[in-house]
């Protein structure tokens, strides 16, 4: 192991504890109620994005969905907005922390209700910049050696699609906090 690796994995150690430490009691989400949901996810389509804000849209009912890109280069047709965040290797230092600039880009993001983390390629990354994301309630999709970070996890297989998760997500949402999605009469 390299020195700069064993200095990244002890400050990406305390990042967690000190996130898991200051951490508040866990606030679920009322599916009653217009909620707003984060996903973090890797090198996707703006086709898979659209297929995700209207599945979201059809099972939470009034939803304002946000998304933090994982990708290896900024796409040129998007902009960083407090809905749309892209994450590049460019955005860390040399100890493969974040930058001051993308931290702000990441703290532009409101305070969601739930965070959805569906990247799965390197769960180190997707972990980090979850604690970077404020939100009320964490989800993820695969359990790894930071589950202490997460107040849900539904183990799915590692080819399912984002939009298939969404959908597992309400119903694991519905069924563990009382409540339901209002419907149109």
């Amino acid at each position: 192991m390299k020195l700069i690796d064993f200095i990244h994995n002890r400050i990406l150690r305390r990042e967690f504890d000190r996130f898991v430490a200051k951490r508040r009691p866990t606030i679920m989400p009322r599916l009653d109620r217009p909620i707003a949901l984060t996903f973090i996810l890797e090198d996707i389509s703006k086709q898979t994005i659209s297929d995700i804000k209207s599945i979201a849209r059809n099972v939470f009912g009034q939803v304002h969905c946000r998304f933090v890109i994982l990708t290896d280069e900024m796409s040129d047709s998007i902009l960083q907005s407090d809905s749309y965040c892209e994450i590049t290797p460019k955005n860390f230092n040399f100890l493969h922390l974040i930058k001051a600039e993308a931290k702000d880009d990441l703290d532009k993001i409101a305070t969601s209700h739930v965070l959805i983390n569906m990247a799965r390629k390197n769960p180190e990354l997707s972990d980090y910049i979850s604690i970077m994301v404020k939100a009320q309630f964490r989800c993820c999709f695969q359990s790894g050696s930071n589950d202490r970070l997460y107040d849900l996890f539904i183990n799915t297989p590692q080819n399912s699609s984002p939009v298939t998760n969404t959908k597992i997500l309400h119903d694991y949402l519905e069924a563990i906090s009382g409540t339901k999605t209002p419907t149109e009469k």
